[in-house]
């Protein structure tokens, strides 16, 4: 019992705002308590701390990966793209599955389910879109499947609980053209259920914390120096699993509590004001990994479907939390920025790429249903 009313304090003081000083000896009560139990309560346990890959696709486009080494018994070595905007692991069945198992068709599972090396695979297909219908959009078709998963590699791993994700077996753009093999392979840690499937949500839940870490996940500032090839290159300590709270109240966050959709539970999406071109409009936005390389504004009064900002054009956007995010487009080959009518596009979102991660520290809290951002 005493162990459940000091962790809703510890809860409760990480979200309001409150002087550090009263911070540090609130926690200071907090270890003398623990110290007099048997069972106790570890405030300083740590998050557990991996690399991530960077790379460039072109001058402008950069993606952030996940390196997948094993899904159940099957070792690989696959990039992922770890995408903050997305729910659920998304994998080709390509150096998954023996080549007489699948085709562009589907998976042949001869009874109810099929089990192969660790990796069980339902009949339970499944269908995944990403992107707007306006501009551009790929789907994957896959089937829903269990395993154990490995994330990471020689520089640091660690291995998932069972978890839920979808193998798919072919993927295609919007003019229904077969994409390569892995160019939708997906590694997405949204709260929530994916648009595809509510079996399937963020692969970080399913990772087992240390005692007195909370489900979640910080994205540290990621390192523009990297996206220097097309090669993945290795960035040590960006992703922190779990929370400590002692140490998220401390860090200055600017919290957001996330809004809740009854298909897919709660969104990653946020309210924010965006200013650009001496306006100012109010926008559901998404903060996404997953964009390589244009943030994309969508403005219900824009005159034409889809612009591209001009050079020397100040943007900005900010929270009702206090959070704020500013940039000139000085060159286009950063920051670059689309401002589009909904109609066109057929999602009312903004969408803010991968650029904002460069400057920004990004915590998710799948517990409380709260987004932290810092500068």
């Amino acid at each position: 019992m005493k162990d459940n009313l000091l962790k809703s304090l510890l809860r409760a003081l990480t979200h309001i705002n409150i002087s550090r000083a009263f911070l540090n000896i609130f926690f200071g009560i907090v270890v003398i308590l623990s110290s007099c139990k048997k069972d106790n309560l570890p405030v300083e346990a740590k998050p557990i701390v991996l690399g991530l890959y960077e790379k460039k696709i072109d001058v402008i486009n950069k993606r952030l990966l996940m390196h997948i080494t094993k899904v159940g018994d099957v070792s690989i070595d696959n990039f992922s793209m770890f995408d903050t905007a997305s729910s659920g692991m998304l994998i080709d069945a390509d150096g998954l599955l023996p080549v007489n198992m699948f085709n562009e068709n589907g998976i042949s599972i001869p009874g109810d389910s099929l089990i192969y090396n660790g990796i069980t695979i339902t009949k339970q297909k499944v269908t995944l879109e990403y992107g707007n219908k306006g501009s551009y959009q790929t789907k994957a078709y896959g089937n829903l499947a269990y395993g154990k998963v490995m994330l990471g590699d020689n520089n640091g791993n660690i291995t998932t609980n069972r978890m839920p994700f979808v193998i798919y077996y072919y993927s295609e753009d919007d003019n229904h053209f077969p994409l390569p093999h892995h160019e939708l392979d997906i590694f997405g840690v949204a709260p929530g259920s994916s648009h595809g499937s509510k079996s399937v949500n963020s692969p970080l839940l399913y990772v087992q914390l240390p005692k007195g870490i909370f489900s979640g996940f910080k994205l540290n500032k990621l390192d523009g120096s990297r996206f220097i090839s097309e090669t993945p290159s290795y960035v040590p300590n960006l992703l922190e699993v779990g929370i400590n709270l002692s140490m998220a109240a401390s860090e200055g966050f600017k919290w957001h509590q996330l809004g809740y959709s009854k298909l897919y539970g709660y969104q990653d999406e946020i309210s924010m004001n965006i200013t650009f071109g001496g306006k100012t409009i109010a926008s559901s936005t998404l903060l996404d990994t997953g964009t390589p390389g244009y943030t994309i504004i969508q403005d219900p009064n824009a005159t034409t479907p889809s612009v591209v900002l001009a050079n020397n054009t100040n943007v900005a956007f900010s929270t009702t939390s206090g959070f704020e995010y500013k940039y000139s487009i000085v060159d286009p080959r950063i920051n670059a920025t689309i401002v589009q009518n909904p109609s066109y596009s057929q999602d009312t979102r903004s969408i803010v790429s991968i650029y904002f991660f460069l400057n920004n520290s990004y915590l998710m809290d799948y517990s409380t249903y709260q987004l932290g951002l810092k500068n």
